[in-house]
């Protein structure tokens, strides 16, 4: 039963990171097509960062008394709900201003040190206390999760081409 919690856990955080690194490709180029500047770009990733650690820090408290499990289920949702905004609101005809765009992907960025603490949190619930085998069984985790993130990045730089930045973004709130 563990190893199969595992399995599962390991699929769901590569989903999540395919997700991810499809918002970091995406991101930039949107901000860079409109307007054209790195420093807004520089300044969005940086304030997304420090949310993540000020909001990984603040609430591993939180996560210790809600557990991993449930913790990655809110933020994983949470993130969908707020990076879901943009793609939603411009398929509705109202444009994202660079001050909302600016705060949702900070919000998401503290959404994803929450995520992150919790993630990696999770695996002695699932698997226990012994040290091998959170070693053997961390591993395979990083060796999944990395496979997508590459796939993610290649994948999301197909879509950019095919599909566009816009329909692109939708990847990482169905992820």
């Amino acid at each position: 039963p563990a190893r199969r919690a595992f399995s599962v856990y390991t699929a769901g955080v590569s989903v999540v990171k395919v997700g991810i690194e499809t918002l970091n490709l995406v991101v930039p180029v949107i901000l860079l097509t409109q307007y054209g500047t790195a420093a807004v770009l520089g300044a969005l990733f940086v304030a997304a960062q420090v949310a993540g650690l000020a909001a990984g820090a603040a609430l591993a408290p939180v996560i210790d008394r809600l557990g991993p499990a449930k913790t990655l289920a809110a933020a994983a949702a949470l993130q969908a709900a707020v990076i879901g905004v943009v793609p939603l609101s411009l398929f509705l005809g109202a444009p994202v201003s660079l001050p909302v765009l600016f705060g949702l992907f900070t919000v998401n960025g503290a959404l994803t040190g929450v995520f992150d603490i919790a993630r990696r949190s999770a695996p002695p619930s699932i698997l226990g206390a012994d040290e091998g085998t959170l070693r053997r069984f961390n591993a395979r985790l990083y060796i999944f999760r990395e496979i997508a993130a590459m796939g993610a990045v290649f994948g999301a730089g197909w879509l950019l081409h095919s599909v566009g930045a816009l329909a692109t973004l939708g990847v990482h709130p169905a992820s």
